[in-house]
């Protein structure tokens, strides 16, 4: 299920931040383990679109890093 709506999520240099965001946001709401639902979220960004759009691994990796930072978990963004 969750795997679906990371490959539904518009992973491209303009939405990456958020997609990123949602995805960690959805993550800690199913209970998932934070390192996992990095390392997936990492898979398909990179995927299908680094090639075409290398500022999506960018935008990934910023957001990724400040939830790793994140004391608290997952900071939750709004659907």
């Amino acid at each position: 299920m969750w795997q679906e709506t990371l490959a539904k999520l518009p992973w491209s240099p303009k939405h990456a931040e958020q997609s990123a965001k949602l995805a960690l946001s959805k993550a800690q709401w199913l209970g998932l383990d934070k390192q996992q639902a990095i390392q997936q979220i990492f898979e398909v960004a990179l995927g299908g679109f680094l090639r075409e759009n290398p500022h999506v691994a960018y935008e990934t990796w910023q957001t990724v890093s400040e939830q790793i930072a994140c004391p608290d978990g997952f900071a939750l963004v709004p659907a």
